[in-house]
């Protein structure tokens, strides 16, 4: 029996805190994608970065949810960006994958932090030592995986319709029935 690799996810938003704002999740198993590194934003989304940015999405695959008002409005804080992280991430198998690795741009509470493992963990029906989780301010100028969610995030929310992503299947709801 073949051992089980890991998934790498890198997970950032498009317009924080406005809405309808989108939120990206990249799968990998390159490693390459979270050596520690210097990565601009792509802000302008001209043909070669466009390109650029399908031809390593054309590797990789991702997921996407957005989150409107009205369900930010019913969600507590605390609990906020671990049902967005269980919802980008509940379509994976837990036995496709040995770890999973979790790279989320930005800056999050403790208690924000154990509740990701906590929900994801029951989302996936998997051990939470099988969860790592890694947070930190500009991990989407650090990571490449999180710098690539930043800029599919950033493309999808100036450039899709919202019909274009209610069709997209690489969209997920938001998981609301643990509140």
């Amino acid at each position: 029996m073949q051992a089980l690799e890991d998934v790498i996810v890198g997970i950032d938003e498009s317009n924080h805190g406005r809405d309808d704002e989108i939120f990206i999740a990249i799968f990998s198993r390159y490693k390459e994608d979270i050596a520690s590194g210097k990565y601009k934003k792509i802000k302008n989304f001209s043909r070669v970065n466009k390109a650029r940015m399908f031809s390593y999405l054309s590797k990789r695959d991702y997921s996407l949810v957005v989150l409107q008002s009205v369900v930010r409005d019913i969600l507590p804080k605390a609990k906020l960006i671990g049902t967005i992280v269980a919802s980008l991430l509940q379509n994976l198998k837990s036995d496709q994958f040995d770890k999973l690795q979790v790279y989320l741009d930005g800056t999050w509470r403790k208690d924000q932090q154990l509740y990701i493992k906590d929900y994801t963990s029951e989302v996936l029906e998997v051990e939470k030592p099988r969860i790592r989780l890694y947070s930190g301010p500009r991990y989407d100028e650090k990571y490449f995986i999180v710098n690539l969610a930043d800029a599919m995030a950033r493309y999808t929310f100036r450039k899709k319709t919202y019909a274009d992503l209610s069709d997209d299947h690489h969209r997920n709801d938001i998981l609301i029935t643990k509140i």
